[in-house]
């Protein structure tokens, strides 16, 4: 019993130590708060009034950054390359930056930064796609949750005049089209497309003929298609496949179109999205800055208030 006795006593000690320490260290210093702020209610709203006032005006004096983005695909070599080089645009001066874009000095004062992104998809078919903006393909968790697409990545472009944007991002994208490691891949490529494109023309003109296989002798020689290394005995009429010419007529005709789109080392996948808001933009900075004048208002309301208590510790 006594034992029992003990521990109840034990634990309502702990409950009121755990009670004092509350009445003392939150509730007192939280009710001296509410009560300055009901007494002060008109300095506080002051402060806000300040602060809303300043969010407005302090955005005119500073740089706006507008910004614009940009999906590019690259027909050639990976993305992590095409990152890479932008990058090392980024950290160039303004002269050299200048000749490399072949922009005028002028212009290239409304350029705030250059910033390239990966592109990832959530899926592994990575038909769905984002920009990852904030790097998380950078941690572990987001390599496990994401895969990052190897012919694509995004241009981020921060100016002072959202009319130098579209100048910024296409003077980058002509950099990178002509800069000599990429357009030489890109050069044999195309030369590599247009020989597959005649071999699908000769191996259709080969299958054109095999149409009228009724004509054919018996003796007729074993045909050999160049693409698929497939042989075709002409003896055997069961061996005509229609969808086989089919097929390559369809492989030819989308050929053709890539040759005729899809003839740069980086294409624009999106049109350039500007964003309609900056980095000041009162929106952004009004809670920021309401806040800080209260948090400032409020130590100077309170040292005011008790300025007595605080000379007497001092002098302790």
């Amino acid at each position: 019993e006594n034992k029992n006795q003990e521990k109840e006593l034990d634990l309502l000690d702990l409950i009121k130590i755990f009670w004092d320490f509350c009445k003392s260290y939150i509730f007192k210093p939280l009710s001296v708060v509410i009560k300055v702020c009901v007494r002060k209610w008109y300095i506080f709203m002051i402060a806000i009034i300040l602060g809303l006032a300043l969010s407005i005006c302090i955005p005119n004096f500073i740089v706006k950054e507008n910004k614009a983005e940009i999906i590019l695909r690259n027909n050639v070599a990976i993305s992590p390359s095409y990152i890479k080089e932008v990058e090392g645009l980024s950290r160039m001066n303004r002269g050299r930056l200048a000749n490399i874009l072949e922009i005028d000095q002028e212009t290239l004062k409304d350029l705030v930064a250059l910033k390239p992104h990966r592109v990832i998809s959530a899926d592994t078919t990575l038909v769905n796609y984002m920009i990852d903006e904030s790097d998380v393909m950078k941690t572990s968790e987001g390599v496990s949750k994401y895969k990052m697409h190897s012919n694509m990545f995004a241009l981020e472009v921060l100016a002072k005049d959202t009319a130098s944007l579209s100048i910024f991002a296409d003077a980058v994208i002509d950099y990178l089209n002509e800069r000599s490691s990429f357009s030489a891949l890109n050069d044999r490529r195309l030369a590599s497309m247009r020989s597959e494109l005649n071999t699908y023309r000769n191996e259709i003109k080969v299958l054109d003929s095999l149409r009228y296989i009724q004509y054919f002798t018996s003796d007729a020689n074993q045909v050999v298609l160049g693409s698929s290394g497939e042989t075709f005995n002409i003896k055997d009429k069961n061996q005509w496949i229609q969808s086989d010419l089919m097929a390559l007529k369809s492989k030819s005709i989308n050929l053709e179109i890539k040759l005729a789109s899809d003839t740069l080392a980086v294409e624009k996948v999106t049109a350039l999205m500007i964003s309609d808001m900056y980095n000041n933009h009162p929106i952004k900075t009004a809670p920021k800055y309401c806040v800080i004048f209260f948090i400032l208002t409020f130590v100077l309301v309170l040292i005011y208030e008790y300025k007595g208590n605080i000379k007497e510790w001092l002098k302790k």
